[in-house]
């Protein structure tokens, strides 16, 4: 029988894998093995989006098994240049990559554009942060938005790169869910 790919998980904006500990439990207990790792984005002063791409090659290359990524939110314009440096190294016939593309976010960027520039240009100077959990119960709501965390201002204003699941080697391999209450 043939393992279970790795479901690579990547939390967005001012989130880390502690805010997937469920999730991950239950894909472990299906038999798929997991890998998440918090963005340099977040809760730190980081001036790109671009050490990103090491973190993120670094946690996909790992367990060298084929993987599905879930990019969350803010994370699914970080992970574009992932995407595509991985499947490069599919067709250069390494062991690992991505196979399969899930993004679960309010908006998908075009290229060169940021989240910045797509809300007119200008942040609220504060972020309500009960609207993150506005549709769980407030037991695992409160938990959750313990563990909220800084998020880098210039990481929210840098545009994306070309969009990896744009790459035909993904046709058929993706999923995108519009959180419409992810606001």
């Amino acid at each position: 029988m043939a393992s279970k790919p790795t479901v690579a998980i990547v939390p967005g904006a001012y989130h880390t894998p502690v805010h997937f500990d469920a999730f991950i439990s239950f894909l472990n207990a299906g038999g798929y093995p997991t890998v998440s790792k918090q963005l340099p984005s977040v809760d730190a002063a980081t001036p790109t989006i671009l050490p990103a791409r090491e973190i993120l090659t670094s946690l996909l290359t790992k367990s060298l098994r084929p993987s599905w990524m879930l990019a969350k939110t803010l994370s699914s314009l970080h992970t574009h240049m992932v995407v595509v440096q991985q499947a490069e190294r599919i067709a250069a016939g390494k062991k690992g990559g991505i196979i399969g593309l899930i993004w679960a976010t309010a908006f998908i960027t075009p290229t060169n554009t940021s989240l910045r520039t797509l809300v007119g240009g200008k942040f609220k100077p504060w972020v309500e942060i009960d609207v993150f959990y506005n549709d769980v119960p407030d037991a695992i709501a409160n938990v959750a938005i313990g563990e909220v965390k800084k998020m880098s201002l210039t990481a929210l204003s840098t545009g994306t790169p070309a969009p990896g699941w744009a790459n035909p080697r993904y046709q058929g391999r993706l999923a995108y869910f519009r959180t419409a209450l992810d606001n």
